[in-house]
């Protein structure tokens, strides 16, 4: 599959329970869940597994036990969380759709969700949400 990545998301998102201008200046709050409805398609040449990169700023998360989570409707789509267990100005995650997965809702109405996991109030847990693009695909931002 090749690596070009078409954006659909482009803004910036603070996920978290604090809402913070200091560390979040260019962030529009949204607080622990964000929804976005999302018409995924797909072209002829599409023929493998999907992907979707989401790049985003200061995720902390603890080791292997508290992860934030990312869903089309009720499916997993994967976990996002520092690797190294240390905040960094950019991280980029890249999370993998099955072709069969991506095959069903192909041509309909779902909502990506990103669920912020909380382990404790304050800003250890929230981070930026900045883009998210799909590669092998189509996804287009909003139901009409």
């Amino acid at each position: 599959m090749a690596d070009q990545y078409a954006v659909f998301f482009d803004e910036n998102v603070q996920l978290g329970d604090t809402p913070s201008t200091e560390f979040f200046p260019h962030a529009k709050y949204a607080g622990l869940e964000l929804h976005l409805p999302i018409r995924p398609s797909l072209n002829e040449t599409d023929t493998g597994d999907v992907q979707l990169r989401l790049e985003t700023s200061l995720i902390e998360t603890w080791e292997d036990w508290q992860k934030h989570t990312v869903n089309i409707d009720d499916q997993l789509v994967g976990y996002i969380g520092d690797p190294n267990d240390g905040q960094r100005r950019s991280e980029t995650f890249i999370l993998t759709v099955s072709k069969q997965t991506f095959d069903a809702i192909a041509g309909g109405y779902y909502t990506l969700s990103i669920i912020c996991g909380s382990a404790k109030p304050g800003l250890i847990d929230d981070f930026e949400l900045r883009k998210i693009a799909v590669a092998g695909a189509n996804i287009k931002l909003g139901w009409s």
